[in-house]
């Protein structure tokens, strides 16, 4: 990444913004979102400025390909590898292979010019095709829409994706809708990683502050007292064969938010955890109550930019990986388990692993990690938000903390000795009306007793256990009862 002198930026700003630049496509001092396509987010922030003698943009990097199975987290970004801004309102992108791409700024309408000439003499021309008052982001504001063209070199209309994309330039906020200038004209027939051209939407702002911005970890734990988070998690052990099957355990989380401090670099947070723990292979529940802290600390890699590389060095070698951002019903930050290791000074590879989960996200507002249910070699892993209470808006299906959880009694149910040795017994209340049947069952979630109906005081011989840990389970109507753990001496 470049640096310069904080005055050289500044005044630059002040250049661009103050002499007559109408429709200038992208402001240094406004960090931008678009999303494509594909869903994504994309943002744009300028990370550097050289007037030398026109105005030089570098982007925050991104993650990029440079050939197969070869990247790279500092090359370029998504928009182009740098912007070269003249006085005459020319806007400059270079793209995967440093070719100039064109855009004439202050063209009027049907005004014409050469956007980008490749070998063999392929062209391709913009025209400002349409020039008139467009609504976006709540805004009104004068916008051209320029659409693009592409001949060979005898001049004769060629069939590219590019004659179907068009970009759009507001005099306010420059561009609302763009390409991914970094693969224009075509990228397609290069890469196995569809790093194709497409167009962007504008999203959002940050100067003036307007819809949808990159996040960061202090937005993922933005809570306040009273807000509520229902957490649902699984996870499994394969048992068997081909033929096998997972034995899941389910964990409920409720968690209620009680008290916040905000610190200069951190979040202090008290807040409830009620979870319920079943183990539907023993017919076992645990259950608990807490009050808990925690402290929020700063986590500048999460900070990035979508797609911008979080890089970690080691010696001559490193690695990276970063989020992609996306907006659905809720606004998150993924990883998938993919991460990228240099090989030579030009190239890094890349890798993952097999295992799960295969990804990981985070919540704008709401918390995280959280992983989607998979399952792979012998292992299952899902954890995943399904309730909220936040702001006033409550959203999902809370959690049912009872239909799962013991409902334990230790003054109507008595089990002794505990460690045991010989006799196990368990007693009763005479009160209860309602039929109990009890499972002794080892650590591999075989009974070891036959199911036993309880009536009064019922006495157990266990002498012939091996040594160990057993889990005596009592359950009425199919429903946990009680459970408890017993040591066999």
């Amino acid at each position: 990444m470049k640096t310069f002198t904080t005055t050289i930026l500044f005044l630059t700003i002040i250049a661009l913004t103050t002499n007559g630049q109408d429709y200038q496509a992208v402001r240094p001092e406004v960090e931008s979102c678009f999303n494509n396509k594909y869903g994504l987010i994309n943002c744009l922030r300028i990370d550097s400025v050289l007037d030398n003698p026109t105005a030089t943009l570098y982007p925050a990097p991104s993650h990029l390909p440079i050939d197969y199975n070869c990247f790279s987290p500092s090359i370029g970004s998504w928009i182009g590898k740098k912007i070269i801004i003249k006085e005459s309102g020319e806007n400059i992108f270079l793209n995967h292979a440093n070719d100039s791409v064109r855009i004439n700024t202050q063209a009027a309408l049907e005004d014409s010019w050469l956007a980008w000439e490749g070998s063999g003499g392929v062209k391709i021309i913009a025209t400002v095709v349409e020039h008139k008052l467009m609504d976006f982001l709540e805004v009104t504001d004068s916008v051209k829409i320029i659409a693009f063209q592409a001949y060979n070199s005898n001049d004769e209309p060629l069939q590219m994706n590019i004659n179907d994309m068009q970009i759009v330039l507001s005099k306010l906020y420059g561009l609302i809708q763009t390409l991914n200038f970094y693969y224009f004209p075509n990228f397609s027939s290069w890469s196995p990683y569809n790093a194709n051209l497409h167009e962007h939407t504008l999203v959002g702002l940050s100067n003036p502050l307007m819809g949808l911005k990159n996040f960061g970890w202090f937005d993922v734990y933005d809570f306040q007292p009273n807000d509520v988070l229902h957490v649902l998690r699984k996870n499994g052990v394969w048992v068997g064969q081909s033929t096998g099957y997972f034995n899941i355990t389910e964990t409920r989380k409720a968690y209620k938010y009680l008290e916040r401090i905000d610190y200069n670099d951190s979040i202090f947070y008290r807040y409830s955890l009620r979870q319920v723990v079943y183990k539907d292979w023993l017919n076992y529940t645990a259950v608990s109550h807490d009050t808990l802290t925690v402290m929020i600390k700063p986590n500048k890699d999460f900070d990035n930019l979508p797609e911008e590389p979080a890089i970690e060095y080691y010696g001559d070698s490193g690695s990276y990986d970063y989020f992609t951002m996306r907006e659905n019903e809720h606004i998150i930050k993924t990883k998938g388990n993919t991460w990228y290791v240099k090989d030579d000074a030009n190239c890094w590879e890349e890798w993952h692993y097999d295992g799960v989960p295969l990804e990981i996200y985070y919540m704008k507002g709401l918390g995280g990690p959280y992983y989607p249910y998979a399952a792979m070699f012998g292992g299952s892993l899902g954890e995943e938000l399904v309730y909220y209470e936040k702001e006033g808006v409550i959203w999902g299906t809370p959690l049912i903390m009872t239909n799962i959880e013991t409902i334990a009694n230790e003054d109507f149910v008595s089990i002794f000795p505990n460690p045991v040795k010989d006799v196990l017994t368990i007693s009763l209340d005479a009160s209860n009306t309602g039929t109990l049947n009890l499972r002794l069952i080892n650590i591999h979630g075989s009974d070891v007793i036959n199911p036993i109906l309880l009536d009064g005081i019922t006495m157990i011989d266990v002498s012939k256990l091996p040594q160990g840990l057993y889990f005596c389970v009592i359950t009425q109507n199919n429903r946990i009862f009680y459970s408890r753990k017993i040591i066999k001496q």
